[in-house]
C-alpha cells in the first residue's frame, strides 16, 4: 500500500517537473521568436 502511494507521489512530482520544464521552454521560445522573428526560429528547429 505504501509503495503505491510513493509511486503516485513520484509520478506527480515528475509530471510537475515536466510541466515547469515545458513552460520554461515555451517562455524561451516566445522570447526568441519576439526577438528574431518566426523565420529564424523555424530554421533553428528544422
Amino acid at each position: 500500500m505504501y509503495q503505491v502511494e510513493k509511486n503516485t507521489a513520484e509520478k506527480r512530482a515528475a509530471t510537475l517537473e515536466a510541466m515547469t520544464w515545458k513552460s520554461r521552454v515555451n517562455a524561451i521560445i516566445r522570447r526568441v521568436r519576439s526577438h528574431f522573428g518566426g523565420f529564424r526560429l523555424a530554421v533553428l528547429l528544422a
